[in-house]
């Protein structure tokens, strides 16, 4: 149903050609699964997530066309009415930490919505159904823009005979309502969950699905009310199959199925052609083997456990399962946790040696599914044993130790899977799903339904998981502040970038921004700059580079990441609550931040728009001869850092860097510019970015040794305390002052790139006994007594070394190091 059509109107030939369509990828889809021709890759998940957009007094706003425009992101796609959008996360395969990596992606997309959302005076909402909805906004005017929901309303109007699409929910309130359009299914919005499996087993996932769909819907609960009245706990489940019901005499197009499938997924395909009268007759283009027609036929059957064809990228087909059952919301964090339980549980029941579906009734599987739906953690179910038990219990006690099985299974991080598994668990103990907190809070609130949508949306906002909700009104700002942490993408050059200051840029550019430029060759060079605020090397040399261009097509498609505009706005390298932008990359061991995000979605990014290089441009906070940084001793990486500068520095340490996280998928290169104001280190920034371009490809064999020096760190220097007093004193002076802990030398920076031997004096110290510097090798191992001693208070090394990046800063040196020692090191034979 993504595909969008030339016009809504149908006739009977339509439908007729159709049918013969279908029939014939029938035949195609029956050698696929004859001669077992699908992909065998397996255990690949994917997701989809559909929001709501609300202004400030929680009303929807019917703005997504406008808002989809603004981003310009081909994940974030329109819904049913113009209120609703739909987040797409790519694929995944869910060993390691690929879980994490799904909500990561979900994460940056849901924040660079968001952002453009509050920048047009709304919010994104992701919540079962929005409390403040009203059957009268349900209307024609609200659908979105698109004719596939125009004429998929004609025709679900068509197979009724005119007749009003009526709403009847028994709950702890009733509900009836009559409506004559398709909008009614725009009110419920769901989490989506995809699950590649392979043809051997797919039926056996499939019937898994369905087993788990009772705890699955009733753990992510999240839609108690429609029209102010309060009904199941997962209101959707009912809304959606009524709102989509063609008729008395059909069958139910939004269902749980019929049956198990006893020997492939063929079955389920089968049923759709024999049962299910077409809806959309469009004629497709695309060749049989895609199966276009068939395909289309079963994306309007909206099974709550959907088998679905796709295609791999190398267009071998594949066969996923499409887990439709739970709510949109409340946060990330329970989201996440709401994907380990279906794909651990999934996996455990799937592959248990007597498959659960010989244990329990097709029957009792459906009843426990609708039960669940209208009584949450409270509904009595059958389980496999043939027991009776309260759906909540029976989660603490076996399907939370089936989850944790089915994970490690699939081998997904054992940290990352119990995390997960324990906000599980602390929700089904407090009893305080997403339904649970709201009908609570409504109590507690006279019914107030605007009250309820903005403190959901608030406490949505600030990320903790919904059982650790209060259910008292907290104080709701009239307008939710964005972090400075979004990442946005564009693909322009925005107006007043090519002359502001680094100073400035946070007024052009109010986040870090990945700006794509297409140039004749489409693979990209990739630069960041500002990752430090205070360094504005890299900046100067892009304005200065595109100003020289002018308006000529570029050699090659360039993408800039502008990082830290905060920073920059202070002149800092970071602020104090910031983490460094150049150690929270992937590969980072510092934390999981939003900005670590940030940097996991720009090389996403740049590894799908097939990279070319990377290269980092930085200032010195000392005297240092312009060099390049290495991360990777290969020749390609070489030949980068050879164009750059005849001095490069082999590192491994510290973890995190830009030029670390791209050196698996390109050359990659960190360059460092001299001090900042150096206009020489400008233009060589400016020229090596030009040169850059121009290159059609970099060798594949090492630089001759003439061409390129190469250094190797060994070794980081760095204060044995942050409270340390600092002071620099002139060469001669040999005593630390009694006010100071450590006194450097004031000329500290022109020892970088030297060959000191030992005996030679670093600095001196307060402290007869201690050394205020520790050194440690790049393992983080202490290495201080093979390097430094203490002689009469003088610090002395004590065996030969080459510094690098010694500086006289002691912000630097209190937020990063005092600077690096190395060695010479041979460049690798070819």
């Amino acid at each position: 149903m993504g595909q969008e059509i030339a016009n809504t109107h149908f006739k009977h030939f339509d439908f007729h050609r159709f049918d013969e369509m279908v029939r014939k990828e029938m035949d195609v889809l029956q050698e696929l699964f004859d001669n077992k021709r699908f992909s065998t890759r397996s255990s690949i998940a994917g997701l989809e997530l559909e929001a709501w957009l609300v202004d400030d007094d929680a009303q929807p706003t019917p703005w997504n066309e406008q808002l989809i425009a603004a981003t310009g992101n081909p994940e974030i796609v329109p819904e049913l009415a113009r209120f609703n959008i739909e987040f797409n996360v790519p694929p995944r395969p869910l060993t390691g930490r690929g879980l994490e990596e799904l909500a990561v992606d979900l994460d940056l997309i849901w924040k660079q919505c968001e952002a453009t959302a509050n920048r047009m005076g709304s919010s994104v909402l992701a919540i079962g159904v929005l409390p403040t909805i009203r059957d009268t906004l349900l209307s024609l005017e609200n659908m979105s823009n698109l004719m596939r929901y125009r004429a998929l309303n004609e025709q679900v109007l068509r197979m009724r005979q005119g007749t009003p699409i009526r709403l009847d929910i028994a709950g702890r309130d009733s509900l009836k309502s009559e409506h004559h359009n398709l909008m009614l299914e725009s009110a419920a919005t769901s989490f989506q969950l995809h699950l590649q499996v392979p043809l051997s087993s797919a039926a056996r996932y499939y019937n898994a699905s369905l087993i788990a769909s009772a705890a699955t819907v009733a753990v992510a609960a999240n839609s108690p009310l429609l029209f102010g009245s309060v009904l199941w706990e997962e209101t959707r489940i009912p809304l959606f199959e009524q709102a989509v019901n063609v008729g008395r005499d059909a069958l139910p197009r939004v269902t749980f199925g019929s049956d198990y499938v006893r020997e492939s997924l063929f079955e389920v395909f089968l049923e759709n052609r024999d049962q299910y009268p077409v809806l959309l007759p469009l004629s497709l283009d695309k060749d049989s083997e895609y199966l276009p027609h068939l395909r289309l036929l079963n994306g309007t059957i909206w099974r709550w456990n959907r088998p679905l064809i796709g295609f791999d990228e190398d267009q071998t087909p594949h066969l996923r399962v499409e887990h439709r059952v739970m709510a949109a919301g409340p946060t990330l964090v329970d989201m996440t946790a709401n994907m380990a339980l279906y794909y651990g549980l999934a996996e455990n029941l799937a592959t248990e040696s007597i498959p659960p579906e010989t244990r329990i009734p097709f029957d009792s599987a459906r009843n426990n599914f609708y039960q669940a739906a209208r009584h949450g953690l409270d509904a009595s179910i059958r389980w496999l044993d043939g027991s009776v038990r309260r759906l909540g219990d029976l989660i603490l006690s076996e399907i939370l130790p089936r989850a944790a099985q089915g994970l490690s299974s699939l081998n997904v991080d054992s940290k990352l899977a119990t995390n997960w598994l324990s906000v599980l668990e602390a929700r089904v103990q407090s009893g305080q799903t997403g339904s649970a907190w709201q009908r609570q809070f409504l109590e507690n609130h006279d019914n107030d339904l605007i009250t309820l949508t903005r403190t959901y949306r608030q406490l949505q906002q600030q990320g903790d998981p919904v059982h650790t909700w209060p259910v008292q009104s907290q104080s709701v700002p009239p307008t939710i502040r964005i972090r400075p942490s979004m990442l946005e993408i564009i693909d322009h050059i925005p107006t007043g970038f090519l002359t502001v200051r680094s100073d400035e840029m946070k007024t052009i550019l109010g986040q870090p921004t990945l700006i794509h430029l297409p140039g004749r060759n489409p693979d990209p060079l990739f630069v960041s700059i500002l990752l430090h605020g205070n360094e504005d090397v890299g900046l100067r040399a892009i304005q200065n580079y595109l100003q020289r261009f002018g308006e000529h097509p570029l050699p090659r498609s360039l993408s800039i990441f502008v990082g830290n505009v905060e920073a920059a706005l202070h002149n800092v390298r970071r602020l104090p609550d910031q983490p460094d932008y150049n150690r929270i990359w992937p590969g980072s061991d510092q934390g999981n931040t939003p900005e670590h995000a940030i940097m996991r979605h720009v090389v996403a990014e740049m590894r799908r728009k097939n990279v070319f290089a990377s290269i980092d441009l930085h200032n010195n906070t000392g005297w240092n001869p312009h060099y390049g940084c290495v991360t990777l001793l290969q020749p390609q990486h070489l030949q980068l850092a050879a164009l750059f500068s005849r001095t490069a520095v082999f590192f491994q340490h510290p973890k995190g860097v830009q030029t670390m996280a791209f050196a698996d998928i390109c050359p990659s290169l960190t360059c460092e510019c001299g001090k900042v104001g150096d206009a020489a280190g400008v233009q060589h920034a400016a020229d090596f970015v030009e040169a850059c371009l121009h290159l059609d490809h970099l060798p594949q064999q090492n630089p001759a040794p003439s061409d390129l020096h190469l250094f190797h760190t060994t070794a980081t220097v760095k204060l044995a305390s942050p409270r340390l007093r600092i002071c620099f004193l002139d060469v001669d002076s040999e005593t630390c002052p009694p006010d100071f802990d450590l006194a450097l030398r004031s000329d500290l920076d022109r020892l970088n790139f030297q060959e000191l031997k030992p005996g030679q004096i670093i600095g001196s110290s307060r402290s007869r006994s201690q050394l205020p510097l520790t050194v440690t090798d790049q393992l983080g191992q202490e290495m201080t007594a093979s390097f430094l001693e203490l002689e009469n208070g003088n610090i002395i090394l004590r065996q030969p070394a080459i510094p690098a990046m010694l500086t006289c800063n002691e912000a630097v040196i209190r937020q990063d190091c005092l600077g690096y020692l190395m060695e010479r090191y041979p460049l690798p034979a070819d």
